[in-house]
């Protein structure tokens, strides 16, 4: 019985880690303005406009398939995150892909709020 219970313990604590997502620290909350699907994202350049930060956005990514992990497949999770927050732009900072199908994606992006 004891056997069983520590399998079980073990698959839980693996999908718990196969299934994390975005952690968000906040600065500063806001409701949310327009949609997700409005967030706009800009790679490792400055928003056209005056903004105000409101936290930081981190995720390692990792998947198991054929092929390495790319921004594109956790971007639709990013800009809901990001809203959620009150944010209108994502202002990527940091982006580490690998090479290989095992390795891990690193993002590191601002959420930030455009001073309208």
């Amino acid at each position: 019985m004891r056997r069983r219970v520590f399998v079980i313990m073990l698959g839980v604590m693996w999908l718990a880690g196969c299934a994390s997502g975005p952690q968000y620290v906040a600065e500063r909350t806001y409701p949310p303005r327009g949609t997700a699907d409005g967030v706009q994202v800009f790679d490792r350049r400055e928003p056209p406009e005056p903004y105000e930060r409101l936290g930081r956005l981190t995720w390692d990514y990792q998947r198991s398939k054929f092929t390495p992990p790319r921004l594109v497949e956790i971007l639709p999770q990013l800009e809901q995150k990001a809203w959620e927050a009150g944010g209108d732009p994502l202002v990527i900072r940091t982006l580490e892909e690998p090479q290989n199908p095992e390795g891990v994606l690193r993002v590191g992006a601002d959420v930030v709020r455009f001073r309208r």
